[in-house]
């Protein structure tokens, strides 16, 4: 299985989401929803890995700045 990862705009989006986490934690809830109901409604199926992972890139990058 491939996995595309910052392949568009709203790429850039979910890895600011995930250093935005660090600050505001329900971010991480409402990403998390956003993706769920992305993934089982409207039928984007594809991306939904490919999303995750960019989200946690952005996660993972500010905890190596400011861990």
């Amino acid at each position: 299985m491939k996995v595309n990862i910052f392949d568009d705009r709203r790429s850039l989006i979910h890895f600011f989401m995930g250093v935005l986490t660090y600050w505001f934690i329900f971010i991480f809830v409402v990403f998390l929803f956003y993706q769920l109901i992305e993934h089982f409604y409207k039928g984007k199926r594809d991306h939904l890995l490919g999303d995750i992972t960019e989200y946690l890139y952005g996660l993972s990058f500010i905890y190596l700045l400011f861990g």
